[in-house]
């Protein structure tokens, strides 16, 4: 392991130099005395150096930023194919949800059943009974959907500015 100590030596003689105060040091072999000046060019440097090593390390979390959105990206597009054929598919069903409450609708308008007829009169009514409950689960299914979709398309649009923004950047 590296010695983290610096040896400080005379300039005239090369001797080892002694703290003798805050920003004082002498020397051991010949004793003239050194102090210590700021020394603004190399304080300057320094500091461009900082401030170039900041802006490496914003470069650095720009970069994984955009790697990150660009790696997401394609997952978020894949989920929103996915559930844009899923609201298909309950759209469809709502159709026929709706052609199956028509239908009750239309047998208990136009059929008339004998007092006596037995469960066959309840048939329409059931019919519409079941195409109305359909439809109404098919409408908070959609609407979870929805909102999953809505989510989805908030995530794909942080995704794509922060390649824009960033990305511009580099």
């Amino acid at each position: 392991m590296p010695n983290p100590l610096i040896t400080l030596n005379c300039p005239n003689c090369g001797g080892t130099l002694v703290s003798a105060g805050a920003d004082r040091y002498v020397c051991s072999y010949c004793g003239s005395e050194h102090r210590l000046r700021d020394h603004p060019d190399w304080l300057q440097s320094l500091q461009e150096n900082l401030d170039h090593l900041k802006t490496q390390l914003s470069d650095v979390q720009s970069n994984s930023r955009v790697a990150a959105a660009a790696q997401q990206l394609p997952g978020l597009l894949i989920s929103l194919r996915q559930l844009t054929q899923t609201l298909q598919a309950w759209a469809r069903a709502a159709f026929v949800s709706l052609l199956v409450l028509g239908v009750g609708y239309f047998l208990n308008r136009h059929l008339i059943f004998e007092p006596g007829a037995g469960w066959i009169r309840f048939m329409p009514p059931g019919i519409m009974a079941l195409g109305g409950l359909s439809i109404g689960y098919i409408l908070v299914r959609s609407t979870l959907e929805f909102r999953k979709r809505a989510h989805i398309l908030q995530q794909i649009e942080r995704c794509r500015n922060i390649i824009r923004t960033m990305g511009a950047g580099a």
